[in-house]
């Protein structure tokens, strides 16, 4: 056997399982690198959107506590409230689906949906909690059709009760 061949053959099989290696590591590495960059950007493309849409609930929110001091939404019977609600709703129907007014005992007497009106909101959590605490609530209806997010503020009269 011829002891130089044999030496050059052993150093180029471990040349080549060094360059191996190093690819593999390397391939590792530049994976999960990837991976961290597309975390990264996928989080910042999260924070945009949750910006995005804590500006429409802001702006929402803007408008609903206008309207709550619209003297026909604050004092005006079902069919006054009702009336109004249905007017302020032409603007607001792209981004709202329903404008609704509960009195004290959580009952709704008017609103846009009319199949609203006699319902007690009180089976809702979120709506029981703003007829307890008085301060806007932002809750969430699970129905099988139309699985929706909801924002409330409280309406208070010219003497503010609630």
């Amino acid at each position: 056997m011829n002891k130089p061949l044999f030496a050059i053959g052993v150093i180029g099989l471990i040349i080549i399982a060094s360059g191996l290696a190093f690819t593999f590591r390397a391939k590792d590495t530049f994976s999960k690198n990837l991976v961290e960059q597309y975390k990264m950007q996928e989080l910042i493309i999260a924070q945009e959107v949750a910006l995005v849409l804590e500006g429409e609930v802001k702006g929402i929110r803007e408008k609903l506590d206008l309207i709550a001091r619209l003297p026909e939404v604050m004092d005006g019977d079902s069919q006054t409230c009702g009336n109004k609600l249905e007017e302020v709703f032409i603007g607001m129907k792209e981004r709202v689906t329903n404008l609704g007014r509960m009195n004290a005992s959580g009952i709704f007497y008017c609103s846009v949906n009319k199949g609203a009106i006699g319902v007690d909101g009180k089976q809702y959590p979120h709506l029981k909690k703003i007829i307890d605490e008085h301060k806007p609530v932002l809750g969430y209806i699970l129905n099988a059709t139309n699985p929706s997010t909801s924002l409330h503020v409280p309406v208070f009269d010219r003497n503010k009760t609630f």
